[in-house]
C-alpha cells in the first residue's frame, strides 16, 4: 500500500515493478483507523521469477530517496554471492 514498492531486478535491469497507487499527489493509500483504505485496495504483483533474480521491496523512505536506477546500481556493485543483509544496509 501506499508508496511501497516491489522490485524485481534482472541483468542488471528491473523486469517487473509494482504500480502506484494515491489517491492524488503526496497522498498514497494508507491503512488506519480513520481512513478509507483497505488492503484489497493495495496492488499486487504478478512475476515470473527466475534464479538470479532479486526482489528489493522497500517503503517511501527508499524509494523517496533512491530511484530504480540508484537501486540497480547499488544492487549490481555487489557479486552475486552477496547476502541480502549486505544489500540492504547499503540501500
Amino acid at each position: 500500500l501506499g508508496d511501497s514498492v516491489c522490485l524485481v531486478l534482472r541483468d542488471g535491469a528491473v523486469a517487473a515493478r509494482t504500480r502506484e497507487i494515491i489517491h492524488f499527489f503526496d497522498c498514497p493509500y494508507q491503512l488506519g483507523d480513520d481512513s478509507p483504505d483497505r488492503p484489497k485496495d493495495g496492488t499486487t504483483l504478478q512475476a515470473e521469477i527466475f534464479p538470479g533474480d532479486i526482489i528489493v521491496a522497500g517503503s517511501d523512505g527508499v524509494f523517496d530517496n533512491l530511484s530504480d536506477a540508484d537501486v540497480c546500481d547499488i544492487v549490481g556493485s555487489f557479486g552475486p554471492k552477496a547476502k541480502a543483509a549486505q544489500i540492504a544496509k547499503k540501500i
